[in-house]
Protein backbone atom coordinates (compact mmCIF):
# COMPACT_ATOMS: atom_id res chain seq x y z
CA UNK A 1 0.00 0.00 0.00
CA UNK A 2 2.87 2.42 0.77
CA UNK A 3 4.44 1.74 -2.62
CA UNK A 4 1.07 2.39 -4.30
CA UNK A 5 0.70 5.73 -2.52
CA UNK A 6 4.24 6.79 -3.39
CA UNK A 7 4.08 5.53 -6.98
CA UNK A 8 0.72 7.22 -7.63
CA UNK A 9 2.15 10.61 -6.66
CA UNK A 10 5.42 9.99 -8.50
CA UNK A 11 3.56 9.11 -11.71
CA UNK A 12 1.35 12.19 -11.40
CA UNK A 13 4.35 14.46 -10.99
CA UNK A 14 6.34 12.76 -13.72
CA UNK A 15 3.49 13.16 -16.19
CA UNK A 16 3.17 16.82 -15.25
CA UNK A 17 6.88 17.61 -15.54
CA UNK A 18 8.18 15.24 -18.24
CA UNK A 19 5.05 14.19 -20.13
CA UNK A 20 3.21 10.92 -20.59
CA UNK A 21 5.69 9.26 -22.94
CA UNK A 22 8.98 10.09 -21.26
CA UNK A 23 10.78 6.81 -20.45
CA UNK A 24 11.01 7.71 -16.75
CA UNK A 25 7.28 8.42 -16.66
CA UNK A 26 6.63 5.08 -18.32
CA UNK A 27 8.83 3.39 -15.71
CA UNK A 28 6.69 5.00 -12.99
CA UNK A 29 3.58 3.67 -14.73
CA UNK A 30 5.03 0.15 -14.86
CA UNK A 31 5.74 0.24 -11.14
CA UNK A 32 2.28 1.56 -10.33
CA UNK A 33 0.78 -1.18 -12.49
CA UNK A 34 2.62 -3.78 -10.41
CA UNK A 35 1.33 -2.11 -7.23
CA UNK A 36 -2.25 -2.28 -8.49
CA UNK A 37 -1.89 -5.95 -9.39
CA UNK A 38 -0.41 -6.74 -5.96
CA UNK A 39 -3.33 -4.94 -4.30
CA UNK A 40 -5.86 -7.09 -6.14
CA UNK A 41 -6.74 -4.51 -8.77
CA UNK A 42 -5.52 -6.69 -11.62
CA UNK A 43 -7.70 -5.24 -14.37
CA UNK A 44 -6.54 -1.69 -13.64
CA UNK A 45 -2.95 -2.84 -13.24
CA UNK A 46 -2.88 -4.82 -16.48
CA UNK A 47 -4.46 -1.94 -18.39
CA UNK A 48 -1.85 0.51 -17.07
CA UNK A 49 0.93 -2.01 -17.72
CA UNK A 50 -0.18 -2.49 -21.34
CA UNK A 51 -0.30 1.28 -21.88
CA UNK A 52 3.16 1.74 -20.37
CA UNK A 53 4.73 -1.04 -22.45
CA UNK A 54 3.11 0.36 -25.60
CA UNK A 55 4.66 3.73 -24.71
CA UNK A 56 8.04 2.10 -24.20
CA UNK A 57 7.79 0.48 -27.65
CA UNK A 58 6.89 3.83 -29.25
CA UNK A 59 9.71 5.67 -27.51
CA UNK A 60 12.47 3.06 -27.22
CA UNK A 61 11.82 0.37 -29.82
CA UNK A 62 10.75 -3.19 -29.22
CA UNK A 63 13.92 -4.73 -27.82
CA UNK A 64 14.97 -2.17 -25.23
CA UNK A 65 16.09 -3.60 -21.86
CA UNK A 66 13.35 -1.65 -20.07
CA UNK A 67 10.71 -3.53 -22.08
CA UNK A 68 12.39 -6.88 -21.50
CA UNK A 69 12.48 -6.20 -17.76
CA UNK A 70 8.87 -5.01 -17.66
CA UNK A 71 7.68 -8.09 -19.52
CA UNK A 72 9.62 -10.22 -17.03
CA UNK A 73 7.62 -8.40 -14.33
CA UNK A 74 10.65 -6.68 -12.84
CA UNK A 75 10.01 -3.30 -11.24
CA UNK A 76 11.67 -0.38 -12.99
CA UNK A 77 14.60 1.16 -11.17
CA UNK A 78 15.35 4.70 -12.26
CA UNK A 79 18.03 6.99 -10.96
CA UNK A 80 17.14 10.63 -11.18
CA UNK A 81 19.96 13.14 -11.39
CA UNK A 82 19.01 16.78 -10.90
CA UNK A 83 19.65 18.86 -13.99
CA UNK A 84 21.38 22.21 -13.51
CA UNK A 85 19.17 24.96 -14.90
Amino acid sequence: ERAHTFDTETLRRSRQVMGNDHPSTLACAVNLAFDLIALGRGDDGERLFDQAVAGYVRMLGGNHPAIVAANARVRANCDVDPMPF
